[in-house]
């Protein structure tokens, strides 16, 4: 079975999906046609990986970056990382919440990080967790 993203998921009958108790990922399977009885909630991530190794599902969604840090401290199991295209979902980033007041603060935090991101400190630091150009350049472009 060649699985490309939720999509394709949704596609294969009878595929079954692991995502992880309240994380993102539940809602846009289910919003790219990925049916509720196919989708199978756990814990962790190391039950995710269980689940799909015993059979129970054929593929867990999450961060690609949590899966690539969780593949790397569990070399033994014979997982693989599949990146959801963009032309099936855009990449979500991390964010920041403030209380909707403090515009001062809101945009002293965005100046800094529009300074920082994309720069060669960003860079450097960014690399020593794995992240190519490409990668930095998605968020810093």
């Amino acid at each position: 079975m060649q699985l490309t993203g939720y999509r394709s998921v949704a596609q294969t009958n009878g595929c079954v999906l692991v995502v992880i108790r309240d994380q993102f990922q539940h809602r846009s399977a289910v919003e790219l046609g990925v049916p509720e009885e196919r989708i199978l909630i756990l814990e962790t991530y190391a039950d995710a990986a269980t689940a799909v190794l015993d059979g129970r599902a054929d593929a867990y969604a999450s961060v690609a970056r949590a899966h690539g840090g969780y593949l790397e401290q569990n070399k033994s199991l014979s997982l693989e990382t599949v990146i959801v295209g963009r032309d099936e979902k855009e990449p979500a980033f991390g964010s920041f919440a403030f209380n909707k007041s403090d515009e001062a603060f809101r945009q002293t935090i965005d100046e800094a990080l529009l300074a920082y991101l994309g720069s060669e400190q960003h860079r450097a630091m960014m690399k020593t967790f794995g992240f190519d150009d490409a990668e930095i350049d998605l968020v810093a472009g």
